[in-house]
């Protein structure tokens, strides 16, 4: 199976709000500057913007990226593989298809793949998270932009909309459960170190927000979906390739 990439956006206005809750990194939708993609950045100049926009209204070839592509299946795929290898979400891949069993996919079944998008009616600086598209756009200075999705916080600890800046990044972090956590699962530990059992991956950037980032996952299933404390999940993969690409350019990582 091969990757590639392609989708539509939902439609949403435009918000921005203050912080909602304290949360532990798992959901969300926001536009940032990603740290390890500038050598030196200035974290003070990183921002980032959580909130709900809406497709560009004429949506004209250049504020499409990506190709429409479909895919058949193999025997043993299951959804989750597919969504992963095409880095799509998993929502945005069973919603782009017909209603039915899309647990037993059996051989040469036709997928269609939501790997074409528009990109979102907000400003082209930056990271720009749609929350109502659970995806991230990131706009590098003077590049194509990229897209991935993204896992965000689910009801009752929805990611908040607003503007803020990322303040710190960090590979291998520590997860320290937020107070609301411990409330919701008193079993939890203190913090949990690096390594597999670790629900942020293997890499963080740490918003303005107390208790907020983008980071990545033990849980690639979740990308996709709305199951976090509000923090924004994406792919393994991908937050690894971001820190590949800034070491291969010299952006910084």
């Amino acid at each position: 199976m091969t990757a590639r990439h392609v989708r539509s956006v939902p439609k949403a206005d435009f918000a921005e709000v203050g912080t909602r809750r304290q949360t532990s990194c798992q959901t969300g939708r926001l536009e940032f500057m990603m740290p390890w993609l500038r050598n030196g950045c200035d974290l003070a100049m990183c921002a980032v913007l959580l909130a709900l926009t809406r497709a560009a209204l004429a949506s004209p070839p250049s504020d499409l990226i990506g190709t429409a592509t479909t895919y058949a299946t193999q025997r043993s795929d299951t959804l989750l593989e597919i969504a992963r290898a095409y880095d799509v979400g998993y929502s945005e891949l069973r919603d782009a298809n017909p209603p039915g069993d899309l647990r037993h996919l059996g051989l040469r079944r036709l997928l269609t793949l939501p790997t074409q998008h528009v990109l979102p009616d907000a400003p082209r600086r930056g990271i720009v998270i749609n929350l109502a598209e659970l995806r991230l756009y990131y706009f590098p200075n003077g590049g194509e932009p990229l897209s991935f999705p993204i896992g965000i916080g689910r009801e009752g600890w929805e990611t908040p909309l607003g503007r803020t800046r990322i303040v710190r990044k960090t590979v291998h972090p520590v997860w320290i459960p937020t107070n609301s956590e411990h409330e919701e699962r008193p079993e939890l530990p203190q913090s949990v170190a690096p390594g597999p059992d670790n629900p942020m991956g293997d890499y963080a950037l740490y918003l303005g927000w107390g208790g907020y980032a983008i980071h990545g996952t033990n849980r690639p299933s979740s990308v996709g979906q709305r199951g976090s404390h509000g923090c924004i999940r994406l792919y393994p993969e991908d937050m690894q390739r971001r820190r590949r690409r800034a070491r291969h350019t010299g952006e910084g990582g």
